[in-house]
């Protein structure tokens, strides 16, 4: 008998982000007649099913336990039960959607003795020795950035860990630009500053606001949207509370529109006349490739794999982590220069093009799930 590989893409968090949208694309670019995926969700991670089933990819669910040597029944009832329904499905690599995901399934994928890729995209320059010695199973590191794997702490998996870009299409223009301003009721003729993230500590809203107030001092109709999640959990809905709250004390929140989070991204994306994001700390961020994709002029912060990324003043500018009046001198610098930013624009579309295609990522993937895999493509293991 023969058929392909069976990938399992298990999924840690109980909303969408872009760990999610980033695993979604990665399981679409190898999908095909050598690879087949499935999606392990939460089981109360409803959006995140939603998700990909909505994507025509097949879901599953799971019980997470914490990884725990005190503690270790729930750990181990829960590794055992996922590597029961690995094996019934006959995965052929599990590949996990973060550093979270591989604490879940490390053990699952040793009792299955399965082959377990971690996929890292976010700074982890600290780990304790006794969350290190559960990495040890871990077969595979798939970083997202040069910069994120010399950062890994777990230095022999950086070591022998590979840096796969994530791949970004390139969209089909044109956009309904006018359609969107009138959705949210911003005048066609206001400048627009957009930043696509989720309402959390992470993201560094303060430095933002107080670049907003000085923006909105120098041009007083430019309106910011932010798209992302500030409702599905706890933390989100926390600090939503408190961004509001700073938001009120500058004086500026009739001038900041919340989306909630969005399918439509790109519809969104294509409206605005400069792509923001102000962070604590990235992997590479889709929000910024998909900008880069559709042409915008970005501006970001200067840490972790956006230094992979953005070369500041030839495909987008950087600004110092925190500073929120060099942010405003970059987005005042773009906003009063079209010219700048037009130019700008095109050259980061050009770069996603030749650095971050879709080929190009699943070429990457496919060769290590094959290297991974203990069969090649269309013939079952017996």
């Amino acid at each position: 008998m023969t058929g392909p590989l069976h990938i399992a893409h298990v999924l840690p968090w109980p909303a969408v982000g872009g760990v999610e949208v980033g695993t979604l694309r990665v399981a679409q670019a190898v999908e095909g007649d050598d690879f087949r995926g499935v999606a392990y969700c939460l089981q109360d991670a409803l959006p995140v099913r939603k998700l990909f089933e909505g994507s025509g990819i097949p879901v599953a669910t799971y019980t997470a336990a914490p990884h725990s040597y005190r503690h270790p029944s729930a750990y181990w009832r829960a590794s055992r039960s996922l590597a029961q329904d690995l094996r019934r499905r006959r995965i052929d690599v599990i590949h996990c959607a973060d550093l979270l995901a591989g604490y879940y399934a490390v053990l699952a994928g040793k009792l299955a003795g399965i082959p377990v890729l971690c996929h890292v995209r976010c700074i982890f320059d600290r780990i304790s020795l006794r969350d290190q010695s559960f990495l040890w199973g871990i077969d595979r590191f798939a970083f997202v950035s040069e910069n994120v794997r010399q950062q890994f702490a777990y230095r022999s998996g950086a070591r022998s860990g590979s840096v796969i870009y994530d791949g970004i299409p390139i969209p089909n223009p044109p956009h309904d630009v006018d359609t969107v301003r009138a959705e949210f009721g911003i005048s066609p003729s206001a400048p627009l500053i957009g930043m696509v993230a989720r309402i959390a500590p992470a993201k560094d809203y303060p430095t933002l606001i107080q670049a907003a107030a000085i923006v909105l001092r120098a041009i007083p109709e430019a309106r910011f949207l932010i798209v992302g999640d500030y409702s599905s959990a706890r933390e989100y809905r926390e600090h939503y509370e408190k961004v509001q709250t700073w938001l009120k004390e500058a004086g500026i929140g009739s001038s900041f529109i919340f989306t909630g989070h969005r399918q439509d991204v790109t519809r969104l994306n294509a409206a605005m006349d400069v792509c923001v994001l102000s962070t604590h700390g990235e992997g590479v961020p889709l929000a910024l490739l998909e900008a880069m994709a559709l042409g915008k002029p970005v501006v970001a912060t200067g840490v972790g794999g956006i230094l992979d990324l953005i070369q500041d003043r030839e495909n987008g500018l950087l600004h110092r982590r925190g500073d929120g009046e060099h942010l405003a001198a970059m987005l005042l610098s773009l906003l009063q220069n079209p010219d700048r930013a037009k130019a700008l624009g095109e050259r980061a579309l050009e770069d996603v093009r030749t650095r971050f295609s879709c080929r190009a990522n699943a070429a990457e993937l496919a060769k290590l799930y094959r290297k991974l895999a203990r069969r090649p493509p269309h013939q079952d293991a017996t």
